[in-house]
């Protein structure tokens, strides 16, 4: 009876796996094939993200770095005395809190669908974004280099509202006082000038190779005056990407992916342009790391 019960257990359980084996794959085809969704940034962990793995020293997690190429673009926007579009821009957090920075300096924003939007900062009349916005975007520097290179001046919150050693941006402050900008830190906030109302083209050589710092040199060189060097540039690809943007609008930038970049300063940035925020995977981190994210056109 026992031998009977056993062999008994045993078919059965070669029947429930059996069973299994299309529920296990029609389970895989959904994962893998089934709609896919957005996710948020603070869904990620990308927003209170803290981690060592710092090899570029612009203070921000490596991986964290993927979608810093979208925080750039929409800051590089204000150097366009008009109507900018975007378009493949990540759904996360940070891009809807610089909507709101923009919008709040003056600038129009307008969502054309899900993944483009038409930026017009034809009408900026603030160049000093508020503390409690500012505050909370880890990459709140973007706004320097671009306000700065435009207008000659800006004040913008600490990254993340932290003190000035903890989310070190000194080679950044080294480029735009090496293009003839006054910079001091005061009471959470980073106040820079230029000293006859246009930076000036410079020699800046980065202590540490910085994409951050590579990336907010380039947009406060792009209207100045002369022509700078940035020597010991990182070479990114999102320091590619975004000389290829600022090119678009009219910028003359040479050498981006090399250790040499030369920015030869231009008087204004057309008011019309059509930019494509870069595809790749990496650089749009609204999918989870497990999931491949879906193909897009443009």
């Amino acid at each position: 009876m026992e031998k009977r019960y056993s062999g008994r257990r045993r078919r059965h359980l070669r029947w429930l796996w059996l069973l299994m084996i299309p529920v296990l794959a029609a389970g895989y085809t959904l994962w893998r094939f089934g709609p896919q969704r957005s996710y948020t940034a603070r869904q990620l962990g990308l927003t209170d993200l803290q981690s060592p793995n710092d090899a570029d020293g612009d203070g921000v997690d490596d991986w964290t770095d993927v979608v810093l190429g979208a925080r750039a673009y929409i800051a590089a926007a204000l150097l366009v005395d008009g109507v900018c579009r975007i378009e493949n821009i990540p759904q996360i957090s940070d891009v809807t809190l610089f909507f709101s920075i923009l919008e709040e300096l003056g600038a129009k924003v307008r969502v054309l669908n899900q993944h483009a939007i038409e930026i017009d900062c034809h009408a900026i009349h603030s160049t000093r974004p508020s503390y409690d916005l500012a505050r909370r975007i880890r990459a709140s520097y973007y706004l320097l280099g671009a306000l700065l290179g435009r207008f000659g001046q800006a004040t913008v919150a600490m990254p993340g509202g932290c003190n000035f050693g903890v989310r070190p941006i000194d080679q950044h402050i080294k480029g735009f006082t090496t293009m003839g900008a006054e910079v001091s830190v005061e009471g959470g906030f980073i106040h820079t000038a230029a000293r006859n109302g246009r930076l000036v083209g410079a020699p800046v050589y980065l202590d540490v190779v910085s994409v951050g710092a590579t990336m907010n040199i380039m947009m406060a060189a792009a209207l100045a005056e002369g022509t700078t060097t940035i020597e010991n540039a990182a070479k990114e690809p999102h320091i590619v990407d975004l000389a290829n943007f600022l090119n678009s609008m009219g910028a003359d930038i040479r050498g981006a992916g090399t250790d040499t970049i030369k920015i030869r300063g231009v008087s204004g940035c057309p008011a019309a342009l059509t930019a494509l925020f870069p595809t790749k995977s990496r650089r749009a981190p609204i999918w989870p790391p497990w999931r491949p994210p879906a193909a897009s056109c443009c």
